[in-house]
Formats: C-alpha cells, sequence, structure tokens
C-alpha cells in the first residue's frame, strides 16, 4: 500500500545584477512542503495547509532578499568566502 501526501508548493523569481560579475541575472525557485502527520509545528500537532503556505512564504521572502548570483558566481562566492575566513 502506498499513501501520497499532498504537496504546498510555491514558485518565485527574482531577478537583478549578479553582484560578482555585473551582468543581468534571474533565478527561479519552488519552496514545497507535504500536508503529513510527521510535518508538525512546534507543540507536535500536524501542519495545516495555511500554516505550511505561510512559512514557504516567509522562507521564500528570506530569499528574494539575498542578492540575485549566477549559478557560476554562486561556486566562486563561495570560495571566496572561505579563502577570505582563512
Amino acid at each position: 500500500m502506498r499513501t501520497t501526501f499532498s504537496k504546498v508548493e510555491i514558485c518565485s523569481s527574482k531577478s537583478g545584477i549578479c553582484p560578482i560579475c555585473k551582468k543581468r541575472a534571474e533565478r527561479r525557485k519552488t519552496f514545497c512542503q507535504t500536508v503529513n502527520p510527521w510535518n508538525t509545528d512546534s507543540e507536535g500537532n500536524m501542519k495545516t495547509r495555511e500554516i505550511i503556505n505561510s512559512e514557504l512564504r516567509v522562507e521564500c521572502r528570506a530569499w528574494k532578499s539575498k542578492p540575485v548570483l549566477h549559478a557560476r558566481c554562486e561556486t566562486i562566492d563561495t570560495k571566496w568566502r572561505d579563502y577570505e575566513a582563512i
């Protein structure tokens, strides 16, 4: 027997100038969670679609507030941060 849980998804996109290469960049990301008995809040209650939706919106806003980087520039940025930490 197989049980399928319903998915709650929010798709979002952002665009702007990449701070590393100074070129125009656009990124898309899908935020999702499922409504299931193991997806619980801090009190142990099962999350509803509304609670999950509000959490995803918060996560989406946090992602949108970060600068837009190209995929190749993200690796450069990570290497640069690691180098600067030394």
